[in-house]
């Protein structure tokens, strides 16, 4: 954790993405981006209008010598910033500040999940680094891979995300259109059966409804082997439960996700005996089989300050030294 010096004084780009999902941040961008200049940020502002659009942006701006950039929309505006910074050569991506706008978070806990308090973060100065994962996977027959920052569903939900992504396309989107096509993805799903290795080790077999990966902070020591990612399942539920759900389905929530299997490990594999989709971050990508590891980069996010305004006291405290036994002797330097 660290701070950013004359933050007040320094110019951030913000790429607003209107294309997104949940665009509520987006919509009231001209509010937020009020707020941010009251607090003394200087905002440049670029509209990111079809998928993609913003690795372009992100990439040409890195390029120009920005180096502080804000992802307004949901987590699929993130995902496609933090694949441009990787994409870029001029500088690492873990140069780039990022600052996060999104109502409801973008699945990372460190990152606030309203936007005053998102706007606070900015203004704090105050930055930590998040590690970054790799995910490889076929489409269309091809092996291609992104680079992950939050995380990655599999299954039924990779399966209604790449459906409401297509409506959202074809300018259809609407509420009863979305609750219609989520009840026929869950009557249609088929569950299918799945082999999760994590590590080189075979951890589940077994039919699923879904499958979610995380990438979560490593407490331990730099230099150690910790996990950083973790993998939860939900076997196979009855249809009736899940149309039920179909409400926190359609708001990204997992079913039963209390009571899922979890594993942890730094490579995690999955294979699949039938469809088994893939979504990352919101963005609905290809299928099993599929492939998780830890890179051991970072980006470096903004966050909000310690309620003590001083991120130095979250440093861990140095053990102290024994007391000697006996009183220590004066040294005195040798005559010369």
């Amino acid at each position: 954790m660290h701070h950013i010096p004359g933050c007040s004084r320094i110019r951030w780009f913000a790429i607003v993405n209107h294309s997104a999902a949940d665009n509520s941040a987006a919509a009231e961008w001209s509010l937020t981006e009020r707020s941010l200049r009251e607090k003394g940020i200087e905002i440049e502002t670029a509209f990111a209008t079809h998928r993609y659009h913003a690795v372009e942006l992100t990439v040409a701006a890195v390029r120009k010598g920005i180096r502080h950039i804000i992802a307004v929309g949901d987590a699929t505006t993130l995902h496609e910033i933090v694949n441009g910074l990787f994409i870029q050569q001029t500088v690492p991506a873990a140069a780039v500040t990022l600052g996060i706008l999104s109502e409801g978070g973008c699945g990372i806990d460190a990152v606030p999940t309203t936007i005053p308090e998102a706007v606070t973060a900015i203004a704090s100065g105050v930055v930590v680094s998040h590690p970054v994962a790799t995910v490889s996977y076929h489409q269309s027959r091809y092996r291609q891979e992104r680079m992950l920052v939050a995380g990655a569903g599999m299954g039924l939900y990779a399966c209604l995300t790449a459906r409401l992504a297509r409506l959202r396309e074809e300018g259809t989107d609407n509420r009863l259109r979305r609750f219609l096509v989520a009840v026929r993805t869950v009557l249609t799903y088929r569950f299918p059966l799945v082999r999760i290795h994590a590590d080189g080790r075979l951890v589940f077999t077994g039919r699923v409804t879904g499958a979610k990966v995380t990438i979560t902070p490593q407490e331990e020591p730099a230099g150690s082997d910790a996990a950083r990612m973790t993998v939860s399942v939900t076997p196979r539920t009855n249809r009736m439960k899940l149309l039920c759900r179909t409400a926190s389905l359609l708001r990204g929530t997992s079913p039963d996700s209390a009571s899922s299997p979890t594993f942890r490990g730094n490579d995690i594999r999955i294979a699949a005996e039938g469809r088994f989709a893939l979504e990352a971050e919101g963005h609905p990508l290809g299928e099993a089989p599929v492939a998780f590891r830890t890179t051991g980069a970072t980006v470096s996010l903004a966050v909000p300050a310690p309620a003590t305004d001083n991120p130095m006291e979250y440093e861990p405290p140095r053990p102290r030294k024994r007391p000697l036994s006996h009183p220590a002797r004066e040294i005195r330097p040798p005559l010369t």
